[in-house]
């Protein structure tokens, strides 16, 4: 179909999925070298709604240094005070490291990639970076933003 722009902002007009091959990099420097065969997430983008899917695995670590930056298909949004954060399920495995609460993704606004976020048993949050998991591992995710 041929998409039938509108101004009107409660008109649908915009649909879209796809697949995409995500970039896994360090906020400082660095990037995991994802495998050849496991290497996207499926998107579906309804609206200002993105929805992303998928398993990742990665193969090995190209100096990564500092907390885990996944990119996204889109930029996320902005919206007044913390409206336009998003945060979504993941599941880690093979890390070798010592997660031991909750892992989940998280999205602030106006970025274009999603870091991950441990809640430990005490509540208190840690952004996952390269010391959390060894050269290989895998990731699993699936949330939504919005743009």
């Amino acid at each position: 179909d041929t998409q039938a722009a509108s101004a009107d902002a409660n008109t649908l007009d915009d649909y879209e999925e796809g697949e995409y091959t995500p970039t896994i990099v360090g906020a400082t420097s660095g990037n995991f070298v994802l495998n050849g065969t496991n290497d996207v997430f499926r998107y579906t983008k309804t609206g200002r709604v993105v929805h992303i899917q998928g398993l990742l695995v990665i193969d090995s670590d190209n100096s990564t240094s500092g907390s885990l930056r996944v990119s996204l298909p889109f930029t996320s949004g902005e919206a007044n005070g913390l409206g336009g954060r998003s945060y979504g399920s993941c599941v880690l495995y093979d890390h070798g490291g010592t997660i031991d609460g909750t892992v989940m993704t998280s999205v602030e606004e106006a970025e274009a990639f999603f870091t991950l976020l441990e809640i430990e048993d005490n509540g208190d949050r840690n952004y996952l970076d390269h010391g959390d998991v060894n050269g290989a591992w895998a990731m699993g995710v699936d949330f939504c933003y919005s743009v």
